[in-house]
């Protein structure tokens, strides 16, 4: 992720001729970098924001993010960037009289780091004056109230698109009922996606390129007349029912993947979900009465029926995936990192299909990194000066060439080592990560302290999907009604 690897970014020339755009008339022209696929690169032409704060005396206070990953070279550079960045953050802190710093929690990570965190807020005690934290883990942090109200802030405008809501949907998913919970900035992570074994495909008398022609959006994003991404659940059926027909031999699965995302997966490619933030921010219950989630189900569903899904544990669907036992595999991009695939030929990663209701490709982000000001005296005494500290933290520095306020190279050397395969990045990474016409869905079901996932293995074994919604609809109501009443 952008946040864990600050310090990983860039090299100097791709820095310099992908970064920086022209200045003119004190406007940044983003330098388009060349592509053959449908996706611009192009941010909406506007001006960079400037700092709209007076600089502020913070009186020689030192700003700690915490998270569980930092080391102690967390702010070591290594080429020119890391090393202007350093410049910049330095010369914020002598301007207003601060240092900002992050450093590891120690409480290892997941639910464990999570109860460590809200343990340590209730006793006034945080690790940091920011705190990240995994989505999948905030909801018992939001339940204990361990999440501070930032909406009054002076130091920053949370209304900035291009910091805190540009192709990110974190921001907007911590404000309930207009009150700001926690952040972040710039892009989301590449998310839930179709990892696809090139090799077999091509054994099996498929090109694997023609699944790339199926969801390229054929320039959909320049010219409002043109054909939008095929790359829908029928087509993936179809797919699958002809590798399902080939003879690659019985031990190889058409689709690995674990219950729980292939569901949710469904879900939120369908534009919908079984629990959904309102208008107000706050949440609601989708049932047996919403065509899109039965549609969403039944899909989910199908997969197991026909055949091609086999259901695995996470590492299970490492495993098998990475010893050439499954075609595809359904999963976080992440796990790209994890089955080390690194300059594999083999491997390619495409956006999970969609469905009628929402009927375009869309980002579906499971797990994310968010941040936020923890709620003990402590922080809220010094709320002001963590935020304007944080600002400049995630500000961009300038470059020879003009200001970068936002680039898509930062997230590109992220990302170019995991795949030899270029489509993977141009194509699939490009529409997940910065595409404008390719919306973010988040699942809100993280919101919810203990929700139980299980329902989703009902619907994977072939239980009437009318009565799995029913039989929890109670449950899932209570819930929703105690997560509003926190927030209104």
């Amino acid at each position: 992720m952008r946040k864990r690897l600050m310090w990983g970014l860039l090299g100097v020339t791709m820095f310099l001729s992908v970064a920086c755009g022209k200045k003119e008339n004190g406007k940044v022209s983003p330098t388009k970098a060349p592509t053959e696929s449908g996706f611009s690169f192009d941010l909406p032409d506007t001006e960079t924001p400037a700092p709209s704060v007076t600089v502020r005396d913070l009186g020689g206070i030192t700003i700690t993010v915490s998270d569980w990953w930092s080391d102690e070279n967390w702010n070591h550079a290594v080429n020119a960037y890391q090393e202007a960045y350093n410049d910049m953050l330095l010369k914020a802190g002598e301007e207003a009289n601060f240092t900002f710093e992050r450093k590891n929690a120690g409480f290892g990570r997941g639910e464990e780091y999570a109860a460590k965190i809200g343990e340590a807020i209730r006793t006034d005690n945080p690790p940091g004056d920011l705190i990240a934290v995994s989505l999948s883990n905030i909801g018992t942090l939001l339940r204990d109230g361990c999440l501070f109200d930032v909406t009054q802030a002076e130091s920053v405008s949370w209304d900035d698109v291009y910091k805190w809501k540009h192709h990110n949907g974190i921001t907007e998913f911590l404000n309930f009922n207009g009150k700001q919970y926690g952040f972040d900035w710039e892009y989301a992570e590449a998310g839930l996606g179709v990892f696809i074994n090139k090799e077999l495909l091509k054994m099996a008398g498929i090109d694997p390129n023609l699944l790339y022609d199926l969801q390229r959006m054929h320039n959909a994003a320049l010219e409002p007349d043109a054909d939008a991404s095929k790359w829908t659940w029928e087509a993936f059926l179809d797919i699958c029912e002809q590798l399902k027909n080939t003879c690659l031999g019985d031990d190889i699965a058409v689709v690995a993947g674990q219950d729980v995302q292939v569901v949710y997966g469904a879900l939120l490619s369908n534009g919908t979900n079984v629990i959904e933030k309102d208008e107000r921010g706050l949440l609601r219950v989708n049932g047996e009465d919403t065509p899109a989630v039965k549609e969403a189900l039944t899909f989910a569903g199908e997969l197991k029926k026909r055949g091609y899904l086999v259901s695995m544990s996470e590492e299970a669907c490492r495993k098998a995936f990475s010893d050439g036992k499954a075609v595809f595999l359904i999963a976080e991009e992440r796990m790209a990192t994890e089955m080390g695939t690194s300059e594999n030929e083999n491997l390619g990663f495409m956006c999970f299909p969609f469905g009628p209701t929402q009927g375009k490709l869309t980002s579906i982000v499971l797990d994310d990194v968010a941040y936020f000001v923890p709620n003990c005296a402590k922080c809220k005494e010094n709320a002001e000066s963590i935020l304007y500290a944080f600002n400049c933290y995630t500000e961009h520095p300038e470059c020879t060439c003009g200001d970068s306020y936002y680039s898509h190279a930062e997230w590109r050397a992220q990302k170019d080592w995991r795949y030899a395969d270029e489509l993977t990045v141009c194509d699939t990474l490009t529409a997940m990560i910065e595409n404008d016409t390719v919306p973010i869905a988040l699942n809100a079901t993280v919101l919810l302290a203990g929700f139980d996932h299980s329902w989703t293995e009902e619907i994977m074994n072939g239980r009437d999907i009318d009565e799995v919604l029913v039989s929890h609809r109670d449950s899932w109501t209570a819930q929703v009604e105690a997560f509003n009443k926190l927030f209104t």
